[in-house]
């Protein structure tokens, strides 16, 4: 099966830096394929030094946690949505809109 085209929100973009974009496509490139759902939220804590990024998804279940020291952390929830052409990554206030690149 050919790979689905990725697309990034502009709000995403101009929220997080490049590397943490990068980073979350990563993370949800690590999820086996059998695993990947419609939709799968990632919440981006920061702390003092470091971030957190929790992955969840309901359906099917999937849960994983992962942190690293960081001097730019962000908080923020990240939905990643699978459409049949295509697979978005958007902040999840923004719900349905689709402001791509």
């Amino acid at each position: 099966m050919p790979e689905h085209s990725k697309y990034n929100s502009q709000n995403l973009v101009n929220l997080l830096p490049d590397w943490m974009v990068h980073f979350l496509w990563f993370l949800y490139e690590d999820i086996p394929p059998s695993l990947r759902g419609q939709c799968l939220m990632f919440e981006l804590t920061a702390t003092s030094d470091s971030q957190c990024i929790s992955l969840r998804q309901e359906s099917p279940y999937y849960n994983k946690t992962v942190s690293f020291p960081c001097p730019d952390a962000k908080d923020a929830t990240v939905a990643v949505y699978k459409a049949p052409d295509r697979i978005t990554m958007r902040l999840a206030e923004e719900g349905d809109q689709d402001n791509t690149k």
